[in-house]
C-alpha cells in the first residue's frame, strides 16, 4: 500500500472519530452520510463494548501500519473488486491502548477527495 493511501486513510478515519467523540451530527452527515440513527447505532456498540461512551480514537501513526507477529496491522487496508475502492478495519483505541472494538469501512479514491463510508463496529 502506498504511503499516500495510508495517509489519507488515517487522515480521514481520524476526522471521522473525531467527529464522533464530539457528537457533531451535522458535520457527521454533511461529509460522511451519517444519519442521526446511524450514530445512535454507533453510540450502542461504544456502549456496549465500554459500559459507556469513551474518547476513541486510532493507533498512533508511527505503529497503525505495523503488524505485530501474525497478526493484522492496527489499521488494515486491503483492495476491493473496484479499482480505487479499499476496505478499511481498524482497532479502536481508548486512553491510548489498543481495545477490542473494529471499525469496518470503505474507503472511494475514484473521485478528488476520499471518500470514508461507515459500514458498523464489531470484533
Amino acid at each position: 500500500m502506498n504511503e499516500d493511501i495510508k495517509r489519507n486513510t488515517y487522515e480521514i478515519i481520524s476526522r471521522f472519530l473525531a467527529l464522533i467523540n464530539s457528537r457533531d451530527l451535522d458535520t457527521l452527515l454533511r461529509e460522511f452520510n451519517v444519519s442521526k440513527p446511524v450514530f445512535e447505532e454507533i453510540e450502542e456498540s461504544l456502549e456496549e463494548y465500554f459500559g459507556g461512551i469513551t474518547p476513541i480514537a486510532l493507533a498512533p501513526y508511527e505503529k497503525a501500519f505495523n503488524a505485530e507477529k501474525h497478526k493484522r496491522p492496527p489499521l488494515d487496508i486491503y483492495s476491493m473488486n473496484t479499482e480505487n475502492c479499499f476496505g478499511v478495519e481498524c482497532t479502536l483505541w481508548i486512553n491510548g491502548k489498543s481495545s477490542e472494538p473494529i471499525l469496518h469501512g470503505e474507503l472511494d479514491l475514484t473521485g478528488n477527495k476520499p471518500i470514508f463510508r461507515f459500514k458498523y463496529i464489531g470484533s
